[in-house]
């Protein structure tokens, strides 16, 4: 059984203004997270693949994003402090019956408005409208030996998006984004072994840090009767 997991996560920075008597006030925030694997792409990539024209391929990209995303609400985050996720085992973000050869996962955090999943979609609402979008066109002539188109256009996706988190702080829905990171992984570089577990890994703006845990256990196949 394979599972990627967040363990745990720390905040440098919520955003919040501080009181004028000092003090750390918490937010309430939304944490996101998009996984595709070679084994398991993004729902409704065949929407983007066909989409026609600009208009189409932002909708099929919004709807993909939002069919995919996992989220979660913590209440009241304060700066540097420590927060365990999902009990002792972590926020599982992703599984499946095989070890994956390869990950594409974007995780971020932002500021949760008063309606659960509304501020990850207004996130999407920002992605989908950024012209970069537009390099996505040609994703049907993506060919990758050894794998489905399905999963090739689902990577392609992700590394796209993973890239324009970094020019999110410098819109006006900047200060919502709290952080946000894409990670890359392949099994014989990070868990040729089938765990890793990596501590305190930052965003590219270094205010979010996160601990993360990618483990498989093979399932013993059962004995045979004599």
């Amino acid at each position: 059984m394979f599972s990627l997991r967040v363990s745990q996560i720390r905040v440098h920075n919520n955003h919040t203004a501080k009181p004028f008597l000092g003090g750390h006030p918490g937010v309430d925030v939304e944490l996101f997270s998009i996984v595709s694997t070679n084994s398991q792409g993004i729902k409704g990539i065949d929407s983007v693949v066909n989409a026609s024209d600009l208009a189409s391929l932002q909708t099929a990209l919004k709807g993909a994003l939002s069919a995919t995303v996992n989220t979660m609400t913590l209440p009241q985050v304060h700066d540097n402090t420590l927060y365990p996720l999902g009990g002792t085992t972590g926020w599982e973000v992703c599984s499946g019956d095989t070890e994956p050869d390869s990950i594409e996962w974007i995780f971020g955090i932002m500021k949760a408005s008063s309606q659960p999943g509304a501020a990850t979609n207004s996130l999407f609402d920002l992605l989908t409208s950024d012209p970069r979008i537009a390099t996505l066109s040609g994703i049907a002539s993506i060919i990758v030996p050894g794998v489905t188109p399905a999963i090739a256009a689902s990577t392609k996706v992700l590394q796209t998006v993973g890239q324009l988190f970094n020019a999110i702080p410098g819109t006006p829905a900047g200060p919502n984004l709290l952080g946000a990171l894409h990670v890359s992984l392949n099994r014989a570089m990070h868990y040729p072994t089938g765990f890793f577990a990596p501590t305190n890994v930052p965003d590219p703006s270094n205010t979010v840090l996160l601990d993360y845990v990618v483990q498989y256990i093979s399932t013993p196949a059962p004995a045979v009767k004599p």
